[in-house]
Formats: C-alpha cells, sequence, structure tokens
C-alpha cells in the first residue's frame, strides 16, 4: 500500500497589524544598558512578510557608514546599505540618525569632485535620507593624530551633502576632526551640538596672497585678536563638550535658547574669559549683547571644570547682585579621576555658586566625601530642592582602617539634611544613595559598629521629613530612600536567598524609623542590588 501523506495543519493567528505593532513598539521602548532590541528585531524580521515590514523600519533608525581602506569590510557594508537605501525610498524614510566612522577620508573625499556650488553631490543617497535630523562624525585615526585640512574638508563635505537637500539637521556630534567653526555656524536648526577631543579653527587673514586659506585654532584667537561671528539663527538649545575640546565656550553668553550645558574638559581656565567674550560678535547689535542672567538654563552636567565655567558664568550677575541661573533644576557634577585630591570640591568656589541657583530641584554628586559640605552646598535651595543622588567613591564595608572616614560621609550627609531641614526641605522627596563597594558577611559586624550610629542619624532626620507636615498633601513631602549597591560578594557559595535575608536585616538596623513607617522592597540583579523604603500609599 503506499503511503498516505501526512496533512499538517497551518495554525494560523490572526492577529492585527495595529497590535503586533503595538508590541513591536513596546520592545524597542525597553532599550537600555543591558539590554538591545536589535537581535530580536532581526529574528522577527525572518518570521513574516508582515513582522519584516514592521520591524525593519526600527533596525534603521540609527545606520553607520564606514569609510576606511579601499577594501575594508567597513566600505563593503556600507556600499550594500547604500544600495539597499537608494532601492527603497520608503524605508530610507524611517533613518533619522546617521553616524559616519571615518578611519580613511580618501573615499569620502572623493566626493568633492563632484560637488557643485550648491553642495549637491552625484550620491543620491544624502537625497533619499530626507527625514535624518541627527549627525555623528567619529575620526578614528589609526596614529591618533588629527589631520588638519582632511578632516576639515570631510566635515564640510558631510554638512553640505545633508544641508543641500533639506535643512532639519538638528543635532550633530564630531569627534577627533579638525573643525572649521563657520561650517557649523551656518547649520541654520541645529539645536544640540556635541563635541569630543576636536580641534575647532577658524579662518585668518595673515595678509599672505594667493587662495591658500590659513586657519588658527579658537583657543589662541585672543592672541590674534580674531572675532568670531555668530549668525542670528544659530541658538542651540544644548552643548556638550569633552576631554581635550576646545569648542569656544565664550559663546554661550549669546545663546539665549540654550537649556542645557554639558563640561567633561580636562582642563579649564576663566583667565582669557572676558577677553574672549568681548571677540564674540552678534550681527545688528553695536553692543555685544551678553547675558547677565540665564533665565532658560535649566541642566547642568559636568565634572571638576564644570564649576569654573559656572563662575566665568556668573562673573557680571554676581556684580549686578542677581542669580545667574534663576531657572537651574538640575545639577549634576562627576569626580575627575584624573585630578589626584579631592579637595578640589571643598573649596569655596563650589559653594559659592549654589548662591546663583536659587530653582535647583534636582541634585547629583558622583564622589560625595567628607570635604564636601553638604549643608553649605544645599541650604540656599533648600526650598526647592527635591532629589539627591549621592555616588560614595571612598565608602568602603570591608576595611576596618577606612570605616571611621566612611562613617564621616554619612554624618555629613545627615548634618547637612538636619541643617537644610531647619530652613526648608518642604519639597524634598528622593534620597538615593549609590555604594561602589559590595556588603561583605564576613566583616558585616566590625564595619556595621563604626556607621551604624551614622546611618541612624541620617534615619532620624528623613523620618521627621517624612512627618513634617505639608499645607498641600497633608503629609511630609520624603517620600523615597533608595540605596543601591553595585556589587557583590565575592564568595560564589554564599546562597542568594540568605545574602537577601541578611542585606535585608542590615538595612532594616540602620534606618529603624524610616523601616517601621515605610514600605521595603528588595531587587537583585547580576549588577547590583537595590533596597527601598517607600512610604506607604494612605
Amino acid at each position: 500500500m503506499p503511503k498516505r501523506r501526512r496533512q499538517t495543519r497551518s495554525h494560523k493567528v490572526n492577529v492585527p497589524t495595529e497590535i503586533l505593532d503595538l508590541i513591536i513598539k513596546e520592545l524597542v521602548a525597553t532599550t537600555s544598558r543591558y539590554y538591545s532590541p536589535t537581535n530580536d528585531l532581526k529574528t522577527l524580521c525572518l518570521v513574516s512578510k508582515v513582522f519584516l515590514s514592521l520591524s525593519r523600519c526600527y533596525l534603521v533608525k540609527e545606520v553607520e557608514l564606514d569609510y576606511d581602506h579601499e577594501k575594508g569590510i567597513g566600505n563593503v557594508r556600507r556600499r550594500r546599505l547604500e544600495r539597499l537605501l537608494k532601492d527603497d525610498l520608503q524605508l530610507a524614510r524611517h533613518v533619522k540618525k546617521v553616524v559616519f566612522r571615518i578611519t580613511d577620508f580618501n573615499e569620502l573625499l572623493g566626493l568633492e569632485k563632484s560637488t557643485t556650488d550648491a553642495g549637491k553631490t552625484s550620491s543620491a543617497l544624502p537625497e533619499c535620507l530626507s527625514n535624518v535630523d541627527s549627525l555623528h562624525i567619529i575620526h578614528n585615526p589609526p596614529d591618533d593624530q588629527l589631520n588638519s585640512s582632511n578632516g576639515i574638508r570631510a566635515c564640510r563635505i558631510i554638512l553640505r551633502m545633508f544641508n543641500a537637500y533639506h535643512h532639519q539637521i538638528t543635532s550633530l556630534h564630531v569627534t577627533r576632526l579638525v573643525i572649521d567653526l563657520e561650517d557649523i555656524l551656518k547649520l541654520p536648526s541645529l539645536q544640540h551640538v556635541s563635541s569630543e577631543n576636536c580641534s575647532w579653527v577658524s579662518k585668518v587673514d595673515d595678509g599672505s596672497q594667493g587662495n591658500h586659506v590659513h586657519y588658527a585654532a579658537i583657543g589662541v584667537l585672543s592672541m590674534q585678536h580674531q572675532t568670531i561671528p555668530i549668525p542670528p539663527r544659530f541658538s542651540p538649545k544644548s552643548i556638550t563638550v569633552r576631554d581635550c575640546d576646545n569648542l569656544p565656550l565664550s559663546m554661550i553668553p549669546f545663546l539665549y535658547d540654550l537649556e542645557s550645558i554639558q563640561c567633561f574638559l580636562r582642563e579649564f581656565t576663566g583667565i582669557y574669559w572676558d577677553v574672549a567674550v568681548n571677540q564674540i560678535r552678534t550681527p545688528g547689535s553695536n553692543s555685544h549683547g551678553a547675558q547677565v542672567s540665564y533665565s532658560r538654563l535649566r541642566s547642568v552636567e559636568g565634572n571638576d571644570t564644570t564649576p569654573h565655567l559656572l563662575k566665568a558664568l556668573s562673573r557680571n550677575a554676581k556684580i549686578t547682585n542677581v542669580p545667574a541661573f534663576p531657572a537651574l533644576h538640575n545639577l549634576s557634577l562627576d569626580f575627575q579621576e584624573h585630578i589626584p585630591h579631592v579637595t578640589t570640591w571643598a573649596k569655596p568656589l563650589i559653594y559659592e555658586l549654589f548662591e546663583h541657583m536659587p530653582s535647583l530641584r534636582i541634585l547629583r554628586f558622583n564622589g560625595f566625601s567628607p570635604e564636601l559640605r553638604l549643608k553649605t552646598c544645599i541650604k540656599n535651595c533648600a526650598n526647592s530642592l527635591q532629589e539627591l543622588h549621592l555616588l560614595l567613591h571612598d565608602f568602603v564595608f570591608d576595611e576596618g582602617i577606612q570605616s571611621a572616614h566612611s562613617a564621616d560621609v554619612v554624618i555629613n550627609l545627615a548634618d547637612g539634611l538636619q541643617r537644610a531641614s531647619a530652613i526648608g526641605l518642604q519639597s524634598f522627596k528622593l534620597l538615593v544613595l549609590e555604594f561602589e563597594e559590595g556588603l561583605s558577611k564576613g566583616v558585616h559586624e566590625k564595619w556595621k559598629n563604626m556607621t551604624r550610629k551614622a546611618f541612624q542619624k541620617a534615619d532620624a532626620v528623613l523620618a521627621a521629613l517624612s512627618e513634617k507636615v505639608d499645607s498641600n498633601a497633608g503629609y511630609g513631602s520624603f517620600r523615597e530612600l533608595r540605596l543601591c549597591v553595585e556589587k557583590f560578594d565575592d564568595d560564589e557559595t554564599w546562597d542568594g536567598k540568605l545574602r537577601k535575608g541578611w542585606e535585608r536585616e542590615y538595612w532594616a538596623e540602620c534606618f529603624p524609623k524610616l523601616h517601621s513607617s515605610f514600605e521595603a522592597r528588595f531587587v537583585s540583579t547580576p549588577f547590583e542590588t537595590t533596597y527601598t523604603l517607600v512610604r506607604k500609599v494612605e
């Protein structure tokens, strides 16, 4: 008898496309530093044509174009991507961010020959990417040397290619390039500027004849009495500088729409600040029009060099006796590891700046220590402060010699909160303490005896804030204490459940008053443990 062919039933699930789209959007929304949905999106593209059409648009939100050696794998991938986007204009419209990674300038500079006066090139790729609003130009020189002329030309070619077809580039990030400042000032819609290890230059007139253009670094303009003209339409909302960068921060007083500053420089000096500011020119104005008070500035992040920048910005405000940063809501400062002494925090400079921040709501210190007196920092913003985030670098759990220093850190915190609560803290809601060293069960008792009283003093202050009557809510404003420990004990034989129970007990002893009236939550991940005390809903 002939064998019967087995009939297979197809289990087709009829799910509306709209529901599938919502599921994929939820998947993309879960992106974090621990998870990237890229691989899962690639898998979904192989399921069916419906999933392919819904998923691939998220895979091309950000594309990378590599310019390495002629036969390098980066060039091969880039050419394939270019062909794909040119052949499918509907897909190309989903591209929002383009990252140029340049190792070899040769092929990119070859586009300059086909560039017309209007800036259009024979390459149709920029024309296809009509919805791009973010550009990243990253130079990865093999010998860590910046090529001045090629860097300027490459950056100019890329900007002209995109600016020729549309004027909606709102975000620009450049890394390890030599850039003519004039090329950036021509971008009419630019809102976010980020520069890392770049050398910014400007054309100079040295009196020589011929077509050769001479450039000078922005940092020495004060020596050559050159000026920087700022077009009226150039008004970004955020500026970021990192490492050894010389983006002219003296432009900041003339950027009236600026809302955010990120300054992570290795060095900043304000010695020639007034001279640099006087060299800025704004068309249509006889006076320089520099701001005295930065009424739109909302957020400042940076390292040890940031207070020096803020001091330079607040010079005129101090003379006129007005706050320089009346609308500043977020201040985040990191301790810079290459600076050998933590005492840089203790200089009066940082204390003076808080007088110019009457509306500060969120304060973060990455590297909090006893040398930084918290009560001096927050006394001027006690009425507006809502969140305090402290990362304790020098706080140790397992070395008896340094336990006294660790206790001083907590006492500093408790004293600062107690002093500020006497004059304000009506809006204070959240305290986050992050520890870089893990809890060690073996030396727990020895360390706890040194620090328990310090924690309990902070516990008493926080409990009082939670009970403080609020005229609007009817109860205290303080709502949450979050304790994050980044590392676990190295003993792999220690049972996770036992560790979880021991840490719960330990924190309950350190914060007995909050523990009795708040709800305790404990979350454990491979990267950290988080113990949270949240006020119960009444």
